[in-house]
């Protein structure tokens, strides 16, 4: 359809891109009477403005979910109790059995509305599910770090033909998303991004970019500064002065480059190969004297998840904590001798002596903050394998004994058991090929407590 189009007019002079050049081929093109006046209007389709709703109703559901839980919890506040630990998704499921009798007539009725939203929003998630299945544009926008499904989708509906943008340059300028210009003569002012269109879109990018620059995967573009980020926009034909991208960090709550904070699993994953993390654990074992309680120490590899069962006892300590950092750091199979960092709690048993020995071989003391175990979560993760999976399910009769124990399972972790984190391999496999063909045989361990199978030659 072509529509007659007045701002064609109307731009020479409230355009916000106002350029002597500009003005002028306006004024001839009305002068001649040409009919490039006649502008085509490309109207969105109606699946296209359905789905979009679909999107606008979800962000409405979000906000009226937040007003509710925050409700509850101010009614609760008033009454001197306070909920920790529950998510804003299933609210209405863990907050309920922690109201008094005398609150439940206020807030039944806010629970029943928190499920409803629920059930909604899942429905909406399905119909999402199927978008993206029907656009994979948007699947590819999503490999982008800090893109999630309602902004790719957002993004790839509004655009809806991106063959009516002749350049991705041109997208910025769609969405009104570029700098504005009002140059007269030798006059040409710098002027802010005209914030003029889809201010849903817009908020959606600028929500991603804030993530990516603060708290998503480290990446080149989380460590660039203004010059970095003003040469980069130069080559694609924006030319921003370097004060207004501070001024637009800032204004976001990004700091320059070399103040940005770096989150912790940014400095696990870039320095895994480096990385060991140990820890403690306690193993009831029975002695001629009765039961002991035993102290087991243990280092694993951040990279490789390799284990080493550093020192076993009954008593740890300080000479105990010293002869465990020799071995651990000794030049020729010390288990850190490659490694730069440890990661350790602040437990009392790390001696002055211990983290001595450790920083003059080479290997720095990371300490996690208190009661923050998720801070050294692989070495905790470890600790729930090995009693859940070997040492829960046994009863143990000497150090001896539960030094054998150890041993067996961490030769079974090492060789036998698959991990998730390793795409299901094996830490050290077998030499050769997996065979697809042959007998297949058990392994057992420790009388079959631990059990893996594999195929035979």
């Amino acid at each position: 359809m072509i529509t007659a189009d007045p701002r064609q007019i109307k731009l020479i002079t409230h355009s916000r891109n106002k350029t002597d050049r500009r003005d002028a081929y306006l004024l001839a093109q009305i002068g001649q009477g040409l009919p490039e006046l006649l502008s085509q209007v490309d109207h969105r389709s109606e699946p296209v403005h359905a789905y979009l709703q679909v999107l606008r109703t979800r962000e409405l559901l979000v906000a009226q979910r937040t007003q509710f839980v925050n409700r509850v919890r101010g009614v609760m506040k008033a009454a001197g109790l306070k909920i920790t630990g529950c998510t804003a998704t299933y609210f209405f499921r863990q907050a309920k059995p922690h109201i008094s009798e005398h609150l439940l007539p206020s807030c039944e009725p806010l629970f029943a509305m928190l499920e409803a939203t629920h059930t909604q929003l899942l429905v909406i998630k399905r119909v999402l599910r199927e978008l993206l299945e029907k656009y994979p544009a948007a699947q590819q926008l999503m490999s982008v770090p800090s893109v999630g499904d309602k902004t790719a989708l957002t993004f790839v509906l509004t655009i809806e033909n991106p063959e009516r943008i002749r350049s991705n340059r041109n997208a910025g300028a769609y969405l009104e998303l570029t700098p504005r210009k009002k140059e007269s003569g030798d006059s040409s002012p710098q002027l802010g991004i005209t914030k003029t269109g889809d201010t849903r879109l817009r908020r959606l990018l600028v929500l991603c970019a804030h993530h990516l620059l603060t708290r998503g995967k480290d990446c080149r573009l989380k460590r660039w500064g203004y010059l970095r980020i003003r040469g980069e926009l130069k080559k694609v034909g924006h030319r921003v002065a370097k004060t207004t991208i501070a001024t637009t960090l800032k204004n976001n709550g990004i700091a320059p480059s070399p103040d940005r904070p770096t989150t912790w699993s940014t400095f696990l994953k870039s320095h895994a190969d480096v990385i060991g993390a140990a820890d403690f654990f306690t193993v009831d074992v029975w002695t001629k004297i009765g039961l002991v309680t035993h102290y087991v120490f243990f280092v694993i590899h951040h990279a490789t998840r390799m284990v080493e069962i550093a020192g076993i006892t009954a008593n740890p300590n300080s000479a105990f904590m010293a002869q465990v950092a020799r071995n651990l750091t000794d030049q020729v199979d010390g288990f850190l001798r490659d490694m730069k960092y440890l990661i350790l709690d602040k437990d009392a048993l790390y001696t002055k002596q211990f983290v001595r020995i450790l920083k003059d071989a080479g290997t720095e003391v990371v300490h996690t903050a208190i009661q923050a175990p998720n801070m050294n979560s692989l070495a905790e993760r470890w600790v729930l394998t090995a009693k859940s999976e070997c040492l829960n399910k046994m009863i143990l009769f000497g150090e001896q004994h539960l030094g054998r124990t150890l041993s067996a399972f961490a030769d079974h972790y090492h060789q036998d058991r698959p991990h998730q984190s390793l795409d299901n391999n094996l830490i050290q496999p077998r030499p050769g090929d997996p065979l697809t063909e042959g007998e297949i045989v058990v392994d057992e361990r420790l009388g079959g407590l631990l059990r893996s199978y594999r195929r035979t030659a």
